[in-house]
């Protein structure tokens, strides 16, 4: 089978994410990661909130590479 559909649908999956990530942090900055969740998930089971925070730490962790996002001493984010 060839990998490309899957492949492009997980980067626009991956870039819609990103996308209401920064949403979210421009809306309720400075922010920590898990207070990020349930802006950028909805309602998770429970069971699935650290992991959901452990994938948006990622996204962050991108944009603050790519100048769009700046982690403070304390912890939270903020958008750039």
């Amino acid at each position: 089978p060839d990998p490309n559909p899957l492949l492009h649908a997980l980067l626009h999956h991956r870039r819609e994410r990103e996308a209401l990530v920064l949403a979210a942090l421009r809306t309720h900055c400075p922010a920590t990661a898990e207070a990020l969740v349930p802006p950028v998930y909805g309602a998770l089971d429970p069971k699935l909130v650290r992991a959901a925070g452990h994938s948006l730490l990622a996204h962050l962790r991108k944009l603050e590479g790519e100048g769009m996002a700046m982690e403070e001493k304390s912890g939270r984010w903020v958008a750039c």
